[in-house]
């Protein structure tokens, strides 16, 4: 049989979890582009990165985390903890009361974001941050929030090209005007 030295190293159980984790993550996200192909009745091309060797590739994706409540707090945190080199690049982070971005990727940590979000100077502006995402490529806005201030952006957001991706109910149970603007912008931009 195969020597002691021979056989790979022993995974710790987070090692494995994390592995696990990162394998459903590329399994969702490759089962996006046919479902937005069907959505659409166009095909899309998603440009790639090499995120392991022999592993499947995705592309960079700049986050924008509005809200960082108890979720945003812990997508946040997931999305830190994700080992290097990640598919996302958190870009922005947005509180109630504090705001941070940077177009190259936030310098914070899973252990750290918290004290640099409430040690920024820079306070909310949303139509700011619909400026500031603009010019970068690959982008989805998370809302977190419950605002309907935040969700009546969406269409601001999608007719520049990024996804938005959230659990608040605001902008497709509020008005007819504003669910309409949505899905126009949507279909207009493919975000």
């Amino acid at each position: 049989g195969p020597s002691r030295d021979s056989r790979p190293p022993r995974r710790s159980a987070e090692q494995i979890r994390l592995d696990r984790w990162h394998d459903s993550i590329l399994d969702h996200f490759y089962a996006l582009p046919p479902a937005i192909d069907s959505a659409l009745g166009q095909p899309v091309t998603l440009p790639v990165l090499t995120i392991m060797p022999g592993k499947r590739t995705v592309p960079p994706l700049a986050v924008a985390v509005i809200g960082t409540g108890l979720v945003g707090s812990e997508l946040v945190s997931q999305l830190l903890s994700l080992p290097s080199p990640s598919p996302f690049v958190l870009v922005s982070l947005v509180s109630l009361n504090r705001a941070l971005f940077s177009a190259t990727g936030l310098s914070v940590t899973k252990d750290t974001w918290k004290n640099v979000l409430e040690a920024s100077s820079a306070k909310p502006d949303l139509r700011a941050l619909v400026e500031q995402l603009a010019p970068l490529e690959r982008v989805v806005v998370v809302d977190n929030t419950a605002s309907q201030e935040v969700a009546e952006l969406y269409p601001e957001f999608l007719k520049r090209g990024m996804h938005v991706a959230t659990p608040n109910k605001k902008a497709f149970s509020g008005s007819q005007a504003l669910y309409d603007a949505i899905l126009k912008a949507s279909k207009e931009s493919g975000a």
